[in-house]
């Protein structure tokens, strides 16, 4: 009897390649639903000089597990988030906050979608 390791050593390569390929697109998938959260934001965020709005970045840890976050870096964001009513401007307070909110029930099925994509180019 002869055993062949060329097919487990394929398959055990196969499944690391999925592994890789999976972990992958959950990161595609944080960034995709951060990047729906931030254009959201950015139609909320209270604008007088556009620093505030300028100052906002995306970021998807590439380390495990799978993180991801959206900030304002201006000095004043956390300031402006929580005041009620931002005076002389056109946005409005908790403009992270509330699309985070409103599109937290997608994010499964946004992070799902991008795995499936995946694992069909990889079969």
């Amino acid at each position: 009897m002869t055993v062949r390791t060329k097919g487990v050593a394929f398959t055990t390569g196969r499944l690391r390649n999925i592994g890789n390929a999976s972990v992958r697109a959950m990161r595609r998938g944080v960034r995709v639903w951060l990047e729906m959260v931030a254009a959201e934001s950015q139609a909320e965020v209270p604008r007088i000089t556009g620093n505030l709005a300028n100052s906002m970045r995306i970021a998807v840890k590439s380390s495990a597990p799978v993180l991801g976050d959206i900030t304002y870096q201006a000095p004043y964001a956390a300031l402006v988030h929580e005041i009620p009513r931002p005076a002389a401007s056109n946005g409005k307070w908790k403009y992270l906050e509330d699309p985070f909110k409103r599109l937290e029930p997608r994010i499964e099925q946004t992070i799902a979608d991008e795995v499936e994509r995946a694992m069909k180019e990889a079969a």
